[in-house]
């Protein structure tokens, strides 16, 4: 872990990049990109966190990502390159931005890269800023993903309720006489099924 205090760069980015885990994304603990996405929209010397996160690219990304800048700059004063990598190739994607000290912000993690990533002090150590900074987002999260993400007593990891929904829906469904798909849903529509298997339970 890096001994000197995180700050923001005078032009784009954080530092040490953020990590998100159970799926979580975290903060890079080195490196500033500097290469906004769209160079004609944020006024000069703004921040642009640059976002690597897992899946197929979608083809209205660059679309999706101007509206969100378009948002997050009018409310916040910052944008994010956001950058979405294939399921096949995301592993190899981030070891090369962890072990080349290649610029980013924010990444997708999971359980084994965020812990071995973690310990080499490749993330952001967060626990300073759950008490001020991110005490809303802190109170917004469940407690028993953040015990998830604990190492050695810090938070290297901001983590997402989502996973939380899934097993609730699954759960649900039997107990209410529906049956679990077979097929991948996705959360909504797990969370319908269980709510309508729900309503339909006799007594």
């Amino acid at each position: 872990m890096r001994k000197e205090e995180p700050r923001l760069a005078p032009k784009p980015h954080l530092p040490h990049p953020l990590c998100f885990k159970p799926p979580c994304c975290a903060l890079a603990a080195a490196g500033c990109a500097s290469h906004p996405q769209d160079t004609s929209a944020p006024p000069e010397g703004t921040v642009s966190l640059v976002y690597y996160t897992i899946g197929e690219p979608d083809e209205d990304l660059a679309l999706v990502n101007r509206e969100l800048n378009r948002i997050l700059l009018e409310r916040y004063g910052f944008t994010v390159e956001y950058h979405k990598i294939g399921w096949n190739d995301y592993t190899a994607q981030l070891n090369s931005l962890v072990n080349t000290n290649q610029e980013y912000d924010i990444a997708f993690t999971w359980t084994d890269s965020y812990v071995t990533n973690a310990v080499a002090g490749a993330w952001l150590n967060l626990t300073p800023y759950l008490d001020n900074l991110g005490a809303e987002m802190y109170d917004a999260i469940d407690p028993q993903l953040w015990k998830g993400v604990t190492i050695d007593g810090s938070v290297w990891g901001v983590p997402t309720n989502k996973e939380l929904a899934t097993p609730h829906a699954l759960s649900i469904l039997p107990r209410a006489g529906g049956q679990v798909p077979h097929r991948h849903l996705s959360i909504p529509q797990l969370c319908l099924s269980g709510a309508a298997a729900e309503a339909h339970r006799p007594g």
